[in-house]
């Protein structure tokens, strides 16, 4: 074996006992539980009971996370309420016929170019707009001629108005007005079957 052999061989026996050993003292460090979490300071374990904030469920809002740490069922009120009325199957509802219903129904139409029902001293306490994007109505006469609209979007925000359960029912009084006069579809805020469960889980959230 001539020299520059054995210089290899030696270097390259160097190598595997050198990662002999360390592999052995990774495996004696794992087989004692150096790294498991058994090992762990216990002044670093979790305490939630002395934090000052509360988890809310996956799929619900705060308003809607009643079960309170003090042991309360409040239902707060809601920022907002929407409902829809779906046109017809097929169909979209008309212009002309959606100006005539509204002005019927004592609907004003507003500098947003909705229709808001408004109060003598000109508080808004509900709004109605087009369901889809810009959500508004034609200012003139031709084209509102023109105008289709899939359905419509009644909404009121119950925090900023008085007596918002009292609105809340004449708001559902118009709804159910313009659904015999138009036709089509009651939806909730989900755009689903408008159902009395649902007005009902409202209604308490009002009052």
């Amino acid at each position: 074996m001539d020299t520059l052999t054995l210089r290899i061989l030696i270097i390259v026996t160097g190598i595997l006992v050198m990662a002999a050993m360390v592999a052995w003292s990774w495996y004696k460090k794992y087989s004692n539980g150096e790294n498991s979490l058994s090992s762990l300071d216990p002044g670093l374990s979790l305490h939630p009971e002395y934090d000052d904030y509360e988890i809310i469920p996956v799929n619900k809002t705060a308003a809607e996370h009643t079960n309170r740490s003090d042991g309360s069922d409040q239902t707060e009120m809601p920022e907002l309420i929407q409902l829809h009325l779906a046109a017809p199957e097929h169909s979209w509802f008309q212009g002309p016929d959606l100006v005539s219903a509204f002005e019927r129904l004592g609907l004003t139409y507003t500098e947003l170019k909705i229709y808001q029902r408004q109060t003598p001293d000109g508080q808004i306490d509900f709004s109605l707009a087009c369901m889809i994007n810009p959500g508004t109505f034609p200012d003139n006469q031709n084209d509102i001629a023109t105008f289709e609209c899939p359905g419509l979007t009644l909404f009121m925000q119950p925090r900023e108005i008085d007596d918002p359960a009292a609105i809340f029912e004449d708001m559902i009084a118009i709804l159910d007005l313009l659904a015999i006069d138009l036709g089509g579809t009651k939806w909730d805020h989900s755009r689903q079957p408008l159902t009395l469960e649902t007005l009902q889980d409202l209604r308490q959230r009002l009052y």
